[in-house]
């Protein structure tokens, strides 16, 4: 099951931290959009410096991943929504943090690999539809050009902790990466419970390590 975990997510995790943004000019961004967009290009950066020893380092392209991205997502609430409520209240605290932390490996490996051969998409951020004065939640619209001139809507979804903007989920051609994440674990976590589906997620990493 976790090694089938949709193919669009590992796309759209790539497209994440390795866009070439189409413009630098950040005048009049939203603290949203500018949060993405630094983002996309201090990944860049750290991609095009060991360009030539990602396959061979893979190492150094997960500590990169940690070091950039998984700071901008809000994970804590993205393990809780992948699991839901029921299960997620009903399991001890330190089940709760395993899960967080096998979680956030989970993701940085599913695409550490794509990430050894990116090349360069282009990623266009659409303006806010509203003011983001007061508000908690915003969502980001892009649109990723490839290539071949191929157009993938990817939207994120980010709220307000303190002063900082966190990414709390994200969809690619309105296919939301919580969600299906959800949907591949609801069987096994109805079945075993968190405790089998923490098995299930440490059995699959040992065996792609």
């Amino acid at each position: 099951m976790i090694s089938n975990i949709f193919k669009s997510i590992v796309i759209s995790l790539t497209l994440i931290s390795s866009l070439m943004v189409n413009s630098n000019v950040f005048a009049g961004d939203s603290a949203p959009v500018t949060l993405l967009k630094e983002s996309t290009i201090e990944m860049l950066a750290a991609l095009k410096t060991h360009q030539g020893t990602l396959k061979s380092n893979p190492k150094y392209l997960e500590a990169q991943i940690r070091r950039i991205v998984v700071p901008k997502f809000d994970v804590t609430s993205m393990a809780q929504s992948v699991i839901g409520r029921r299960h997620w209240e009903g399991s001890t605290p330190a089940l709760q943090q395993a899960f967080i932390r096998e979680f956030t490996d989970l993701v940085i490996n599913v695409y550490s690999a794509p990430l050894q051969d990116y090349n360069g998409d282009k990623v266009e951020f659409l303006p806010l539809r509203e003011s983001i004065e007061n508000q908690s939640r915003v969502a980001v619209q892009t649109i990723i050009i490839r290539p071949t001139g191929q157009r993938i809507a990817v939207n994120y979804s980010l709220k307000k902790i303190g002063d900082a903007w966190k990414v709390y989920d994200f969809s690619i051609e309105g296919i939301s990466m919580v969600a299906s994440y959800r949907s591949q674990f609801a069987e096994v976590l109805e079945a075993k419970g968190l405790s089998g589906l923490l098995a299930q997620i440490r059995s699959h990493s040992r065996m792609v390590s």
